[in-house]
């Protein structure tokens, strides 16, 4: 019911107004807030997350979510390799493999490239390659080293040192090395 409009410049009765509702803390919360981020305190900054990065404990994805995808047969690297991040910091930094040309990495000011995928948190990230593969060394080594052997039609480059580029059928002679591979995949599983 619509209560009654008084007439202009008539002054509604006291005993007309709407009592006033309990304030709002005082009702209970009917929302989950565990899982809600503290609210910065007043006058900080604000901290902004990465549109869809989302950092979901890997031992606790449902055995549906995690890739099975196959390598490729013919892929070879040694696995054996422990690569060192401030090393494979310094290579791509200094433009090995050409990935200052494609990727972004923020805090790295020479990692400016637009054409490939952020680089920014792929420590963190449980697959790559679309979805294809699980982020682990040894699919990340393998990614790095011929990229389009493991995912035809994709546009990064084969760089793996001695590695035949499936579309141009030319083998990589100055390419990267296995050891080179395992210091960058070490410094990108270090971005989280």
């Amino acid at each position: 019911m619509v209560p009654p409009v008084a007439p202009a410049g008539a002054t509604a009765p006291a005993a007309a107004t709407a009592p006033v509702s309990a304030p709002a803390a005082a009702v209970p919360a009917t929302t989950d807030t565990a899982n809600r981020p503290a609210s910065p305190a007043p006058g900080a900054p604000a901290t902004v997350q990465q549109a869809g990065f989302v950092a979901f404990p890997r031992e606790r994805m449902p055995a549906h979510t995690v890739p099975t995808t196959p390598l490729p047969a013919a892929l070879r690297y040694n696995d054996a390799l422990v690569g060192d991040a401030e090393r494979g910091r310094a290579l791509i930094s200094t433009g090995a493999g050409g990935c200052v040309g494609c990727h972004t990495i923020s805090g790295n000011p020479v990692m400016m490239g637009i054409m490939g995928p952020n680089l920014t948190h792929v420590g963190s990230r449980t697959t790559i390659a679309g979805g294809l593969f699980p982020n682990d060394t040894k699919h990340l080594a393998r990614w790095v080293k011929n990229a389009r052997a493991m995912k035809p039609g994709v546009q990064m480059l084969t760089l793996g040192k001695g590695e035949t580029d499936p579309v141009t059928k030319a083998v990589v002679s100055a390419g990267l090395t296995d050891e080179q591979i395992a210091d960058i995949v070490a410094y990108l599983q270090a971005l989280k």
